[in-house]
């Protein structure tokens, strides 16, 4: 019988992706900052993924004072009559062009005039004195924004402004629209999307 050449019955080059190792592409830099302020300080977390145009946001809040707050990062009242809440999760941030950038903060918005048949009552999480609490967030950033920015709205949580917001979840309240009106805004600095980093909050 003639020599017969060994033959592999796979082709070397699909061998050879057998095993080779998979590329898979590396997650987004993550870049981190504080803010701090007389009522509570914020921890942010911030991955933009230039490709998809996606900011995925983890935020932890801190009460550093002695008295509750008023977390106002649950929406209003429309939006849950609307369906575009889920509970036990942040609401849908708002977006709004600033200083060249775009904005995205959790934060109750006044009531506006004249008044809306249905208004839109801001929603608020209780923190106690001395408590944190984390979350997360995805948005989508438009083409063309160059800097992004986020801000969280918290106020003193005095028993009689708010009450208890039905079907919005457990630890979900509405608030006064007195209670607006002393809000303080934890703001970052701007995350230039270019290098996916914050800027020197001293600078």
């Amino acid at each position: 019988m003639p020599f017969q050449p060994f033959r592999p019955l796979f082709p070397i080059a699909v061998l050879a992706a057998a095993i080779a190792p998979t590329s898979r592409a590396m997650p987004p830099a993550a870049s981190t900052t504080t803010v701090r302020s007389a009522p509570a300080s914020l921890d942010v977390e911030a991955r933009y993924d230039a490709a998809t145009r996606k900011l995925a946001v983890r935020y932890r809040l801190h009460n550093t004072g002695t008295e509750p707050l008023a977390v106002f990062d649950r929406g209003d009242s429309m939006q849950l009559r609307t369906h575009q809440l889920e509970p036990g999760k942040p609401a849908p941030p708002l977006q709004a062009d600033d200083d060249g950038g775009l904005t995205f903060s959790h934060r109750a918005m006044p009531l506006r005039k004249p008044p809306p048949i249905v208004p839109h009552i801001p929603l608020a999480g209780r923190l106690d004195a001395g408590a944190s609490r984390a979350d997360t967030f995805t948005v989508d950033v438009p083409p063309g924004v160059g800097r992004v920015r986020y801000c969280l709205g918290v106020a003193p949580f005095p028993a009689e402004g708010f009450r208890p917001a039905t079907g919005a979840g457990d630890g979900v309240w509405q608030a006064s629209y007195r209670i607006v009106d002393q809000q303080t805004l934890l703001c970052t600095p701007w995350l230039d999307l270019a290098t996916a980093r914050f800027a020197d909050p001293q600078a």
